[in-house]
């Protein structure tokens, strides 16, 4: 009996952290857009699992096995009990995404509404131009997988009130037409993508995955990105979405918010100073690191896979204020970490999503190495809710596949946190830029709408639709709260630090800390002796 007592000590904290934060979660019903609209809402279903396989693959698969091993030893345990406890984890991990599966199905079901008012609504917002797909589908709710596939092939058109193509008008009644339920191909997806990255994440797979991307040509971004050419959050004005109908005074505005947002970085956050030492890993088409040398005279190195990027750089750079290396991440920190060289500031601008789950604690070690003591880490990531909905989920796996395959790491807010706390940084300052991000992608939306025709002769109309629906799907998710943009500002953390040596001096909160270490230093100065 004593045994058998040891041996649930040590199963029991593991079984009550999975269980009651995933196989226990309620399911939460509430009321969604429309009368006739239900979302389901899964709480976390299987996330800590998703995330504990990816990161530690090998410890999860081997924790119950250790714990067969224990009861065997302590309770004479039969063999085929510790067989089966070895496969608690893979057993449990299929178990929760076959339960997602099959409630998401339940809620498809529940919100799939009366044929006709489904086929009147199908007719107001869709163009069926496939005979074979309009007799499988009208009246009934297309899985947005399968419309989504449909609109990228061309057998239907998305129409507005007019008549003509109108992603956006037809998108935002996406409840009324489309399910939003697991199918079997997402899980194929999950297996065959997500599971196979998690354990060939390596330098080859992130090349091959950015050189896709970003080396398409860099006249594909800038049809939608404004001259700044940045492809992050931009800081608007309060007005500035009164002006989005005229396209120039848009991209006007937009290179306001990205200049607003990079000023943001390198005086606030970073608190740049001339001549300090700045790593801008993912560092784009150079936007930061060209600001950044340009206004706050700092030696910025930039790191890009993408040629394409780094060609864009040196046509602007003509000065050589820059110096931009075309070479992977890792092989850069590595390489800085032996030679014991340090940066006063390293910035990582919606990047860090393409390290992947496995390597984030690394990658976080990493910077640290390579970070001053008195440095600023500035880590910019696109963030999820942690309280996701089907059409998070399926969102996800759609950016997966066809917008950017292998960045597996945008996670909830208390994930990101907890990566960068554990690897020995603290969090100086968190901001939420939800609504900036939202109003980007709309803007990037207008700007892809307004080059169509440039888009479809040199790229064709496949990708044209497909970024389309990226941009439109995108600023919806964005809008609704499920994902975000965080701006993170770190700093390392010692067991003897003394904060207010890092403190901002613009703060006047951190400016009575500075004040009042200097009066308890020459109290002790001055003090008899």
């Amino acid at each position: 009996m004593f045994g058998f007592l040891n041996a649930l000590v040590l199963l029991v904290p593991g079984l009550v952290y999975l269980l009651g934060g995933n196989l226990l979660s309620p399911f939460v019903k509430s009321a969604g857009v429309g009368a006739k609209t239900i979302e389901v809402q899964a709480k976390g279903y299987g996330l800590q699992i998703v995330l504990a396989l990816q990161e530690k693959p090998l410890a999860c698969f081997l924790s119950p096995l250790y714990a067969a091993i224990v009861l065997r030893w302590q309770c004479d345990l039969p063999m085929i009990w510790v067989l089966l406890l070895s496969l608690a984890y893979p057993i449990f991990a299929l178990s929760t995404i076959a339960l997602l599966f099959f409630h998401s199905q339940e809620y498809g079901e529940a919100s799939s509404g009366i044929t006709s008012e489904i086929k009147a609504k199908q007719e107001e917002l869709l163009v069926f131009k496939d005979k074979e797909f309009k007799a499988k589908w009208l009246g009934k709710k297309i899985p947005v997988e399968t419309a989504i596939e449909a609109y990228q092939e061309q057998k239907i058109d998305f129409k507005g009130p007019t008549g003509k193509d109108d992603i956006m008008h037809t998108m935002m009644s996406r409840y009324e037409i489309f399910k939003f339920s697991v199918t079997r191909e997402n899980i194929m997806s999950i297996f065959e993508d997500l599971l196979r990255r998690v354990y060939k994440h390596d330098a080859d797979a992130d090349k091959a995955d950015v050189s896709d991307v970003y080396n398409r040509g860099n006249d594909f971004y800038g049809w939608f990105l404004c001259d700044k050419m940045l492809y992050s959050v931009g800081l608007w004005s309060s007005s500035a979405p009164e002006n989005f109908d005229n396209n120039k005074k848009m991209n006007e505005l937009m290179s306001e918010a990205q200049t607003k947002k990079l000023d943001k970085i390198c005086n606030e956050l970073c608190m740049m100073k001339p001549g300090m030492k700045h790593l801008d890993l993912g560092c784009g088409w150079g936007a930061l690191i060209l600001h950044a040398t340009g206004k706050y005279k700092v030696e910025s190195t930039g790191i890009t896979l993408s040629q394409e990027q780094a060609n864009h750089i040196a046509s602007i750079d003509t000065d050589k204020r820059t110096d931009v290396k075309v070479i992977n991440a890792w092989v850069w920190l590595e390489e800085k970490i032996k030679e014991g060289t340090k940066y006063d500031v390293i910035t990582c601008l919606e990047m860090s999503e393409h390290i992947g789950v496995r390597d984030y604690q690394k990658f976080c070690h990493a910077v640290r190495s390579v970070l001053k003591d008195d440095g600023v880490f500035y880590l910019q990531i696109a963030g999820l809710r942690r309280n996701w909905q089907y059409e998070d989920l399926l969102w996800g796996l759609f950016m997966n596949r066809y917008v950017f395959p292998g960045a597996d790491a945008s996670c909830p807010l208390y994930w990101d946190v907890e990566q960068v706390e554990r690897a020995g940084f603290e969090v100086r300052s968190i901001a939420n830029e939800g609504v900036h991000y939202g109003l980007t992608i709309y803007a990037w939306y207008k700007n892809w709408l307004h080059n169509k025709a440039k888009v479809v002769a040199k790229y064709g109309e496949k990708s044209w639709r497909n970024w389309a629906i990226f941009l439109t799907w995108s600023y919806l998710i964005a809008m609704q709260g499920s994902s975000t943009v965080y701006m993170i500002a770190l700093t390392k953390n010692f067991a003897n630090d003394v904060r207010s040596r890092k403190a901002l001096s613009k703060d006047p909160i951190a400016d009575f800390g500075i004040n009042r270490a200097k009066l308890v230093v020459d109290k002790v100065r001055d003090s008899p002796k």
